[in-house]
């Protein structure tokens, strides 16, 4: 069970320990991490990862911590 894939973007003052929890806690559920944008100098604090839809909605509660959750996909341009 991998789920669909998804952008989390976590708040500025987020830590990258706090954001490996949520990896580690994604996982668990049966997730699968794409891509960390927090290392190496990353412009967004946060991953993209495929979320099992038993997972998302629980994940989508920590307000505290997440800016936002949105689908992962292709974007082009006309």
């Amino acid at each position: 069970m991998s789920g669909a894939p998804y952008i989390v973007v976590f708040k500025d003052d987020v830590t990258k320990e706090q954001i490996d929890q949520y990896v580690k806690e994604v996982q668990q559920a049966g997730g699968e991490l794409k891509t960390r944008f927090d290392e190496d100098g990353g412009i967004l604090n946060g991953f993209a990862a495929k979320i099992p839809d038993s997972y998302l909605q629980s994940l989508q509660s920590f307000t505290d911590v997440i800016s936002y959750i949105e689908p992962d996909g292709v974007v082009t341009t006309q």
